[in-house]
């Protein structure tokens, strides 16, 4: 098969080659002046076949370097081609360019690394050259790990933000999907860059075990407490706040300490999840039970939401008892329309409920997929069409009103014998 590209600049045909996939012609259009301007030959693709084909009998052009992949793709998506990618053996390095949340983004970007891939990190729609020439910028040797170059750069930025104290944090509302209300939020941890402005810091690639994780648990947990305090500690409904962990951290007897002295004893404090997606690794049950029970005294949860394991970790949730399981972003991807993905859900979901626990789905953009999700039984949602990250103040503001005490007109608080106290210390 011989596919004409959108656009090629006779006047780079001696540069390194890219292809870009995408099924919006003006998109491809666009990203080739781009590319070209960056000294690449850039060959596009509307139908990712047609790409696929070109890699397979690369005889008329160069094999590429780079290729410049859309998450949304008529008839397919992006992680599709990611897979058929791997088939391929491609060795050159893959960059996502989406309107995607960034989450779906990130999660997207761990699976092509999981594939061996060299993923670059994402770009999100719209974008300017600048950000997309400081992407092509990046080395990497696709002979080593994919994910090692992002996993440096994420210790580096999370080791300077930690230690500086200049994390910010983001809530991204969780919408229950049976009163069609917020009902909560997952906790977003960002970096103030100096060029960039708000860079969104990922932990999914660094290692459980890395010290980093240490400082970054007690500052998430204080800062998630303080900003409770706050702002939400005088709503009418408790909020379930949700931030991410690796159990190897939790289950220290350091981070059980903090959680003592942290945790707010005031009843209205509804309730906090962390989710761990490094559960499997431990061999030891007894000691993953015992650290689930001492939390739940504290009113914090375990969630797990790796695609691997999730399933084992349902049908075992005996051993593991968890409060809630994610759908990822990946998952809900198209889940509308895709019989696969909406078979993997629903029985995701009855096995869940069947355990005791509730299911939480990523990375929600569409209102289909939304629809789908309610049939299907799921609880609770997140991502681009329940609202983005946004700062505690927002948060508060948009989607929650201060609790109004009414007291009787006849009854004078302060001489009320059987009037309880506005707080019950917790036994």
């Amino acid at each position: 098969m011989t596919v004409a590209p959108a656009t090629v600049e006779s006047d780079a045909a001696t540069g390194p080659v890219a292809y870009i996939i995408d099924d919006d012609s003006r998109i491809c259009m666009l990203l080739s002046r781009m590319l070209h301007a960056s000294g690449y030959v850039a060959l596009s693709f509307t139908k990712p076949e047609q790409g696929l084909a070109q890699l397979r009998n690369a005889d008329a052009y160069k094999t590429p370097t780079v290729i410049v992949l859309d998450l949304s793709l008529e008839g397919t998506d992006g992680i599709e081609v990611l897979s058929a990618l791997k088939a391929h053996k491609y060795k050159g390095r893959v960059l996502l360019v989406s309107g995607k949340d960034e989450s779906t983004l990130l999660e997207v970007e761990r699976m092509g690394m999981a594939r061996g891939l060299a993923m670059l990190p994402s770009l999100k729609k719209p974008f300017q050259l600048s950000d997309l020439t400081k992407r092509l910028k990046i080395e990497m040797d696709p002979a080593k790990s994919a994910a090692e170059p992002i996993v440096k750069s994420q210790a580096s930025a999370l080791e300077r933000a930690v230690s500086s104290g200049e994390l910010i944090f983001r809530y991204q509302p969780r919408v229950d999907l049976k009163s069609a209300a917020v009902r909560g939020a997952d906790v977003a941890i960002y970096e103030q860059n100096p060029s960039d402005g708000l860079v969104p810091l990922t932990t999914a690639s660094l290692p459980p075990n890395s010290p980093i994780f240490h400082p970054l648990s007690r500052l998430l947990l204080r800062k998630v407490m303080d900003d409770w305090s706050h702002h939400l500690s005088d709503v009418e409904t408790p909020i379930r706040l949700s931030l991410k962990l690796p159990l190897s951290v939790v289950a220290t007897a350091q981070f059980l300490q903090f959680v003592r002295k942290s945790i707010s004893a005031n009843p209205q404090f509804g309730n906090l999840v962390i989710e761990v997606n490094d559960w499997h690794q431990f061999n030891n049950v007894m000691t993953v039970r015992d650290v689930s029970a001492q939390l739940k005294l504290y009113g914090i949860g375990l969630s797990t939401g790796e695609i691997g394991a999730l399933h084992s970790a349902i049908t075992e949730s005996y051993r593991f008892p968890f409060d809630e399981f994610k759908l990822s972003a990946s998952l809900i991807l198209n889940c509308a329309t895709n019989e696969t993905k909406q078979a993997l859900c629903k029985n995701t979901i009855s096995l869940a409920h069947e355990a005791g626990a509730s299911v939480c789905a990523e990375g929600v953009a569409s209102r289909d997929e939304l629809e789908t999700l309610v049939v299907m039984g799921c609880d609770t949602a997140l991502g681009a069409l329940c609202g983005s990250p946004q700062p505690i103040e927002t948060f508060k503001a948009k989607y929650f009103a201060p609790r109004v005490t009414q007291k009787a007109a006849n009854i004078e608080a302060a001489g009320d014998p059987f009037q309880w106290p506005d707080a019950v210390p917790a036994k």
